[in-house]
């Protein structure tokens, strides 16, 4: 009988040694899988944070580029847009303009500057026309907008008239 009780209690004991390593080893794949996705994630956000530094790197550029640009250039530019919708768009006044956020000027380095605008065409023509400025090479905001028909004497039947105030955010003063 001792020998069976002493056969019984190695059984369970061996039965206990094959459980804890089972029990050990399930832990330690677990511990080994949570590793691995949280390596996984890890590349994941490097991979997109990566693509996103490629995929920007020409806007960024280009934002820079642009930053920059002369006051003579812009409204240039502005002009060249208004010829280019078959309007009439002459840059009338050119200013600093005041930053809302005193902070943001220190803080960023950015700085506005406002053009005011004459525009003459057809509805379409001036419609154009602010869609052109809307794609500026530099960031632009429209501040003020008004559109009438053109009264002029010797205007065209049709002929409508644009007046608007266009902020250009730029890195420096120009003026």
């Amino acid at each position: 009988m001792l020998g069976l009780v002493m056969l019984a209690g190695i059984s369970w004991a061996c039965a206990w040694h094959v459980h804890r390593t089972i029990l050990a080893q399930r832990i330690e794949h677990q511990a080994l899988l949570a590793a691995q996705e949280q390596m996984n994630r890890e590349k994941a956000v490097a991979s997109a944070l990566r693509s996103t530094v490629n995929e920007t790197v020409h806007t960024r550029e280009r934002l820079d580029r642009y930053a920059h640009t002369d006051v003579v250039s812009t409204a240039s530019a502005i002009e060249a847009a208004g010829k280019a919708a078959g309007a009439s768009a002459r840059v009338i006044d050119v200013s600093q303009v005041p930053d809302r956020d005193s902070g943001l000027a220190s803080a960023t380095g950015a700085h506005s500057i406002g053009y005011t605008v004459d525009a003459r065409g057809s509805f379409q023509q001036l419609m154009t026309l602010l869609q052109l400025l809307e794609v500026l090479p530099a960031p632009a905001v429209i501040d003020q907008f008004s559109l009438a028909r053109n009264l002029e004497p010797g205007a065209k039947s049709g002929s409508w008239r644009m007046n608007l105030r266009l902020r250009l955010v730029t890195s420096e003063y120009m003026l």
